[in-house]
């Protein structure tokens, strides 16, 4: 087993496993050589419900996503995509340039779209009860709590129900600066969109998925585990939650 030099935990996120093997994904660590640790979320994610909220009306962009398409490049960082040099995951796993995420088109504009899933919450119960989001160190398990909140605690709350992981490169601005970014991403078949926050670095490169949700931001894309979404800057002033079609 490659073993990497004192380095942040990254835990395995795997589903429809026995309960020997979760075990054991549980007590895999991998470590991450830059100031943070990450997640490595390898196997499927069991699809993910959410129950409907009440009538009052949570946080949305008031305009399309096209007025908050910010594109793939932003003060000098990227959007991880297939082919783009990546020194963090070079650090962390051996891999010198990010393998999935292809360029697209949509609408003319460009997005990096890839395979998607969903992490954090009170329904996660792969991540331990106190690992940390790489990018801010809030703890994963508080997040999205309540699994299935009301309309008015996604608007007192929008940070807690709407941020994301991907295999973020943290040169040359750091990961500090990741922690301010905003993140749009759009389902490419319904124009869904939400804006997002950075709180963790993965998914894992083993189901080859390039973006993990919130269970509230998978939810509102109407999207399910492995399928695809658009991925792209919003500026950083930017709002979390949805974006009006």
């Amino acid at each position: 087993m490659h073993r990497l030099p004192i380095w942040a935990i990254f835990l395995g996120r795997r589903r429809h496993l026995s309960t020997m093997r979760r075990v054991k994904a549980l007590r895999m660590a991998i470590l991450l050589a830059v100031a943070g640790c990450g997640r490595d979320s390898d196997d499927g994610s069991v699809p993910l419900t959410i129950a409907a909220t009440d009538g009052e009306s949570p946080p949305e962009v008031s305009t399309g996503w096209s007025a908050v398409y910010s594109g793939l490049e932003l003060s000098g960082m990227a959007i991880p995509r297939q082919g783009l040099a990546n020194p963090t995951l070079k650090a962390a796993l051996g891999v010198t340039a990010e393998p999935y995420g292809s360029l697209t088109q949509q609408e003319g504009h460009e997005w990096v779209r890839g395979k998607v899933s969903w992490f954090g919450g009170p329904a996660d119960f792969v991540v331990g009860a106190t690992e940390t989001g790489a990018i801010t160190g809030e703890v994963l398990r508080k997040l999205n709590d309540p699994l299935h909140p009301p309309d008015s605690t996604l608007l007192q709350r929008p940070a807690d129900y709407y941020y994301c992981a991907m295999r973020w490169n943290y040169s040359p601005l750091g990961k500090s600066w990741w922690a301010k970014a905003r993140i749009l991403v759009l389902n490419p078949k319904t124009g869904k969109a939400v804006v997002l926050r950075p709180v963790d670095w993965g998914p894992g490169l083993t189901e080859k998925r390039i973006l993990d949700l919130s269970p509230q931001a998978i939810k509102d894309l109407g999207l399910q585990t492995d399928q695809e979404a658009l991925v792209a800057f919003a500026p950083m002033s930017t709002p979390l939650g949805r974006v009006n079609p």
